[in-house]
């Protein structure tokens, strides 16, 4: 489908409000949180404190009403309108003792500030990270491959967000020995320069590991994190690396590319990640590794499935996992907080649009990418137990992104299915 046929598409749903299946009558948004209000608190009548958490659950966004479709500037820009609407869920705040989030989840993965010290600004070389993190985005949606793998993370980035937030073992072997870190630094340097991205020797973080090694291992530990609560979005972590197998790269061999081979590799025309195989694989992998982790029996067919794809499972791994497992156990334990207090709130949400860039990729696909939204959410009210007033700009900024993803997931399917 073209640009003009999509859209023309789109604007005569608008003038049909009953005949847009591609919407649903309600958003349901993941649940958010916990996000670090104070570092410390002591109420009156408790004997110990702790951080002073917030989290969202049972969040909706109802009626979820298309209003207008525009054209902008020109025919690649369009906006969406949705008509006014209620977000509906419930907020808890309490206290554990539990480690502090002192990793920048919602943004470069970076430690955050001790409180008190000042917040980080914005950087030149972060804005260069930026914008280099949307080109390669951009680059990966010309192929079916790369779209494979941009869709992958887009259907869940909202639950790898939140893990993040939440456990604080993936938080600590994100950042153990500085090796992601480091790896980070590289890549981007590497994409600029055209070096190799993935050097087979051992030079990154205090131990000197691989890129591979550290890439596979961090891509099993968002595997471990997710699979108390979000199955889908474990198994969606482990097929991170179809694409990757396609260049015979694994944790345990090195083929040296630069950004430029990857990307010729992803583009390449018949090497299509199969989904069927793909499925397959993962599959058995999943078992393979609740066996190790969930169960603690590692078998030798076990074993031997993760080496055939590629991975390394010796003792320190599979403690590892089972240490990242156990601590997304724990976050859901109710006796690991105390509570404070915890109310159920409806907010009125205004007649909001949202901007859009759609681009036509060289194979025909149609992909679109949100660039702005009006959408807005007023303060949350909280209760007396907060103390002096605080600031939730941020914690309702991502609020906003998660029902502007709700929007964009579905125009991308719609874009799919019509291409």
């Amino acid at each position: 489908m073209t640009i003009d046929g999509f859209l023309s598409r789109l604007a005569s749903l608008s003038d049909s409000p009953a005949e847009h299946p591609f919407l649903p009558p309600v958003f349901t948004i993941a649940d958010a949180g916990p996000f670090p209000l104070k570092q410390h608190i002591k109420p009156d009548g408790h004997t110990l404190g702790g951080e002073l958490l917030l989290s969202f659950d049972s969040l909706s966004v109802a009626p979820v009403i298309l209003g207008a479709v525009q054209s902008g500037s020109d025919k690649r820009h369009f906006s969406v309108t949705l008509e006014p609407a209620s977000l509906r869920g419930k907020y808890q705040l309490y206290y554990n003792e539990c480690a502090q989030v002192t990793l920048d989840t919602g943004g470069f993965m970076a430690p955050l500030p001790a409180e008190g010290e000042e917040t980080g600004e914005m950087t030149e070389e972060k804005y260069w990270r930026l914008v280099q993190l949307e080109k390669e985005r951009a680059q990966l949606n010309q192929s079916a491959n790369g779209r494979v793998l941009v869709n992958e993370y887009n259907e869940h980035n909202d639950v790898y967000h939140q893990v993040f937030t939440e456990n604080e073992q993936l938080r600590k072997f994100w950042h153990q020995d500085g090796a992601s870190d480091e790896m980070g630094e590289h890549t981007s340097e590497a994409l600029k320069s055209g070096a190799v991205i993935n050097p087979p020797d051992g030079q990154f973080g205090a131990k000197g590991v691989s890129y591979n090694s550290n890439a596979f291992a961090q891509q099993l530990n968002l595997w471990a994190a997710c699979l108390t609560n979000h199955k889908e979005a474990a198994e969606a972590a482990l097929k991170f690396s179809d694409t990757v197998d396609l260049t015979g790269n694994t944790q345990t061999v090195t083929v040296p590319l630069t950004g430029e081979q990857v990307h010729a590799s992803v583009y390449a025309e018949g090497r299509a990640v199969n989904p069927a195989e793909s499925s397959a694989k993962v599959q058995a992998l999943h078992t393979a590794l609740c066996n190790i982790v969930v169960n603690k029996v590692a078998t030798d067919s076990d074993i031997q499935v993760c080496h055939g794809q590629g991975y390394v499972m010796d003792l320190e791994t599979q403690q590892r996992l089972q240490e990242i497992y156990q601590a997304s156990l724990r976050a859901q334990d109710p006796m690991q907080r105390v509570a404070l207090s915890s109310e159920c709130f409806e907010i009125a949400l205004p007649q909001s649009e949202f901007n859009y860039l759609l681009t036509a990729q060289p194979d025909g696909a149609l992909t679109l990418k949100l660039l702005a939204t009006t959408l807005r959410i007023p303060q949350i009210p909280l209760g007396p137990e907060v103390g002096e007033p605080v600031s939730t700009r941020f914690i309702r900024g991502l609020l906003v992104d998660r029902i502007a993803s709700g929007l964009t997931r579905c125009l991308r399917e719609m874009a799919r299915q019509e291409s």
